[in-house]
């Protein structure tokens, strides 16, 4: 029996098993119990993990000068919010408590329990002597796990049934039980499939390039990346939107460079790209014609003058409904610790509604909170890509802050997301461990 589980001690080290089922579970919460979400029990066993094995490297991190300046500020944002939900309250003498015990915990979700998972993965990593480059891998593996059960619920539609059905079993979402959404999206296995899951396997979609940059294996990351990009197309336009972003970076990237042939190979390969697409294109729509609809008319409804008559995002996204502001200047500036969007209490009870990022931020904690937990944000990309030794990924850092910009405009981030944990996690790692550990090999 020792001799067994030595040998799958060693096999778990040697290809990562166990990191990156971690990883995966830590990205995607996948709903396997009733009504808990699956990211706590990430965070409970990070815990232990680090209370109790990787205590030293704990301590050695609170000598972190910027590690400690991070949670100061993630402190500062939580005691605020608190503050403004309890002078809103006290001031109007109206209690929102289902509305604020919401806030308060999507704020723990993004914040305390993302940032100890993300610190088992980075202590985990330094342990096996995996370096930055290679993490990369980790993500990009635990991705196409996902896009693995995405491909699989397409080809076969009782698949998709039975993970649909596990999945509203578990989280109770209306939306999965609704024939008309189920038949044009949620291919995969998630906590949660909608906009900010998109924008987490956009994301994901952009790692292979960065990956393979300097590889002559470019095709590789070509593949892998529409591969990932599967799982966006299936499920979310905002992650096409943000993949579409990474890719423009990319590309300005190596222009950068100053390359020649690095140049020369990237006009080649976006023409392959573009075959590439508009064959993976043709392929859903033949699979899932429902999903191609909505996604063609939803980008069409963006359109000048909306010329095809499509009902999408732009209606709503651009309707006065969505950015109207708190009337009153205390409530504008300091905040009204009120959340507005979409599956609020407050909103369905309320003529103020908005799934806009930045407004339900301004609601929340106001002009003064919105832009410390923006800086909040920024800080720890910037620290990530100041203290990031492999110079490639550069620009995959400032990719991760212009996404979080991008989104916000669809959508609020302060909550536990795929993007913001795999943003944090490849954010923190360079900036509280060195990099350690040998280059991968292709």
């Amino acid at each position: 029996m020792k001799e067994i589980l030595r040998k799958i001690t060693i096999l778990n080290n040697k290809y990562y098993i166990g990191l990156i089922i971690f990883i995966f579970t830590f990205l995607f919460a996948p709903p396997i119990i009733p009504n808990i979400n699956f990211i706590f029990v990430n965070f409970i066993f990070a815990l232990f993990a680090i209370i109790f094995k990787y205590n030293n490297k704990l301590k050695d991190l609170f000598k972190n000068i910027t590690f400690k300046k991070i949670l100061k500020l993630i402190l500062i944002y939580i005691l605020y919010y608190i503050l403004i939900a309890i002078l809103n309250t006290l001031f109007t003498n109206v209690w929102n408590v289902s509305n604020y015990i919401i806030n308060i915990y999507s704020i723990v979700l993004a914040f305390p329990v993302v940032i100890v998972c993300c610190l088992y993965i980075i202590f985990r990593s330094n342990e096996l002597n995996v370096n930055y480059h290679k993490l990369v891998k980790l993500f990009i593996i635990a991705g196409l796990i996902q896009s693995f059960i995405a491909i699989l619920a397409l080809l076969v539609p009782p698949i998709k049934s039975v993970l649909v059905s596990i999945m509203y079993w578990a989280t109770g979402d209306e939306l999965l039980a609704t024939p008309w959404v189920v038949s044009r999206r949620f291919f995969g296995f998630a906590n949660n499939m909608l906009d900010l899951f998109g924008f987490g396997t956009g994301i994901l979609a952009i790692l292979p390039l960065y990956y393979y940059k300097d590889s002559k294996s470019k095709i590789k990351g070509l593949i892998l990346f529409f591969l990932l990009l599967i799982v966006p197309i299936l499920n979310s336009r905002s992650g096409i939107i943000i993949a579409f972003i990474g890719v423009l970076i990319y590309v300005i990237s190596v222009f950068i460079g100053k390359d020649k042939n690095e140049i020369k190979q990237l006009i080649k390969y976006i023409i392959i790209s573009m075959i590439i697409f508009a064959f993976l294109i043709a392929i859903v729509y033949f699979l899932s014609p429902n999903t191609i609809t909505w996604i063609i008319k939803d980008f069409a409804s963006f359109l000048p003058n909306n010329i095809f008559n499509s009902y999408g995002t732009a209606n709503a996204l651009f309707s006065k409904e969505f950015w109207t502001l708190p009337n009153n200047i205390l409530n504008m500036i300091f905040g009204s610790g009120i959340n507005v969007s979409g599956y609020s209490d407050y909103s369905i009870h309320n003529i103020t509604h908005s799934d806009v990022g930045y407004i339900n931020e301004i609601w929340k904690v106001g002009i003064i909170g919105t832009l410390f937990v923006f800086y909040l944000l920024c800080f720890i990309v910037y620290k990530g890509y100041k203290n990031l030794k492999d110079d490639k990924y550069k620009f995959l850092l400032i990719f991760f802050g212009i996404s979080l910009f991008v989104i916000s405009i669809k959508c609020s981030v302060i909550t536990y997301n795929t993007a913001l944990a795999t943003i944090m996690c490849l954010s923190l790692l360079p900036t509280t461990i060195e990099n350690g550990g040998e280059n991968d090999e292709e």
